[in-house]
C-alpha cells in the first residue's frame, strides 16, 4: 500500500487561527462534528475562553499551568464557511488530526492515496490562499505503523517559547559537554533575560521527561 503525506502550513482567515496571531498561544484542535476538542499552549489562554464562549460555546474545560483543555458547545466549521475539511473532501484526501493553529495560521496535515490527489489539492489551496509546504513524503512500506508511531510527540504539548528555547539550547552546544554556550549567553541570542530563558528551557525539559517516563511506565 502507498501513502502520500504532505504538511502544509496555510495562512487561512479563520477564528481560530486569528486568535494565535501575535500571541503566545498555540491551538491543537480535534473536530466531533457537534463540537470541537482544543488543547492549547502558552499564557493568552482569557482570550480564547473569550472569544470560544461568544463564537461556539464551552462545554467543559481543564486547565494546568500554560496548559488548557477545552471542549465547545458547537463545532466551529458550523459557524463559518470555507474550512480546510471541503477542500479535502472535493480531492478525497484524508485529515490527520489534529489541526495546528499558531502565529495566525494553520498547520494542517494531510494523507492521499495519490499523487495527483494530493497536487491538486495544494494548488486549489495554493489559488485561494498563501500556502508554505513544510513536508512531503511518500510511503511505501508499514504505512500502519508508521502512522502509529508517528501520532504522538513528547514535545506536542510545548509552548512556543519552550520550543524555541529547546532549539536554542540544542543548536548553541548547552547540552554538550563542556558546554559550547552558557544559559545567559543563549538567552542573549534570543533577546531574553537568562532567567526568563532558563524557565522556559526547565519546563520544557520537565514535560519532555514526564512524557518519555510515561511512556516507560
Amino acid at each position: 500500500m502507498t501513502l502520500y503525506e504532505a504538511t502544509f502550513r496555510v495562512a487561512h482567515e479563520s477564528a481560530y487561527a486569528e486568535l494565535t496571531e501575535g500571541r503566545d498561544l498555540r491551538l491543537d484542535m480535534w473536530c466531533n462534528d457537534h463540537c470541537d476538542m482544543i488543547r492549547a499552549s502558552g499564557t493568552d489562554h482569557d482570550v480564547l475562553i473569550d472569544r470560544l464562549e461568544a463564537h461556539v460555546g464551552i462545554r467543559d474545560m481543564y486547565r494546568e499551568d500554560e496548559r488548557l483543555l477545552l471542549i465547545t458547545n458547537d463545532c466551529l466549521r458550523s459557524h463559518q464557511e470555507p474550512l480546510i475539511e471541503a477542500y479535502l473532501s472535493e480531492h478525497g484526501c484524508l485529515l490527520w488530526p489534529p489541526q495546528q493553529y499558531e502565529h495566525g495560521q494553520l498547520l494542517v496535515r494531510v494523507l492521499a492515496l495519490t499523487e495527483s490527489s494530493l497536487s491538486e489539492l495544494y494548488q486549489q489551496l495554493v489559488d485561494d490562499f498563501p500556502v508554505t509546504v513544510e513536508s512531503k513524503l511518500r510511503r511505501t512500506h508499514d504505512v500502519l505503523d508508521n502512522i502509529v508511531d508517528q501520532s504522538h510527540s513528547v514535545t506536542a504539548g510545548l509552548t512556543n517559547r519552550q520550543t524555541e528555547a529547546l532549539i536554542a539550547a540544542h543548536e548553541y552546544g548547552f547540552y554538550e559537554i563542556p558546554r559550547d554556550n552558557t544559559s545567559e549567553e543563549i538567552a542573549t541570542h534570543l533577546d531574553l533575560s537568562r532567567r526568563t530563558f532558563e524557565e522556559h528551557l526547565r519546563r520544557a525539559e520537565g514535560k519532555i521527561v514526564s512524557e518519555v517516563l510515561s511512556e516507560i511506565d
